[in-house]
């Protein structure tokens, strides 16, 4: 009696685990998602009213995203907490400085890079796409590659099938900008929502799976 009380504490223990990894997945799929259909909806907007783009409207249009992601975390603070306490007792600690660091960096330097330069005609309608390509890589091989580190099981790849996919997508950009530019743009944005709702939608199932 002793040992099947035992077996079932032990299964619970682990399935507590797995959900805590499985609200971590969601946390980073749906936060992915909702930052992509805003970023999307608000460049779309400014495309169709001011048929033009500059850096100074995309920091500003960064705005809101940002704001979602910091009430995604206050929203998941206490699925955060419990994971962290997982890492904790697997003899690990994250660095969440390292963390936000990789994130702003990822989403700066990228970004200023592009639109320092001119290279094409219309270039700064769709120059985005391709930095955001760029941040994606960098967060999938700074961020993500180093909490799957931390803990093995948790096998988070919302970022490299983000970047994959963007990739992948990206002929069809490269198209559109030969043939009718001044709406690259438009296509751009498609192509990235696109990309983030097969990237999420893989990152759920993954989850779902998992348990």
């Amino acid at each position: 009696m002793l040992d099947k009380t035992l077996i079932a504490e032990r299964e619970l223990g682990v399935f507590a685990q797995k959900l805590i990894i499985y609200k971590y997945k969601v946390y980073s799929a749906t936060t992915i998602l909702l930052l992509i259909l805003s970023i999307t909806t608000l460049v779309l907007s400014v495309f169709e009213v001011l048929e033009y783009f500059n850096l100074i409207i995309f920091v500003a249009i960064f705005a809101l995203p940002f704001t979602v992601a910091l009430i995604m975390v206050k929203i998941f603070g206490k699925s955060l907490m419990l994971f962290d306490n997982m890492v904790l007792a697997r003899g690990s600690k994250i660095d969440n400085r390292r963390i936000h660091a990789t994130f702003a960096l990822s989403y700066t330097i990228p970004i200023v890079a592009a639109y320092l330069v001119n290279p094409l005609p219309y270039w700064p309608i769709y120059a985005w796409y391709i930095a955001l390509l760029f941040s994606n890589l960098m967060v999938t091989i700074f961020y993500e590659q180093y909490i799957n580190s931390l803990l093995p099981q948790l096998k988070i790849r919302i970022y490299f099938t983000l970047t994959l996919v963007s990739l992948l997508l990206t002929p069809i950009l490269a198209y559109s900008i030969i043939a009718f530019p001044r709406r690259a743009g438009i296509v751009g944005i498609i192509l990235y929502m696109v990309a983030s709702i097969i990237s999420s939608i893989q990152e759920i199932y993954r989850a779902e799976k998992m348990l």
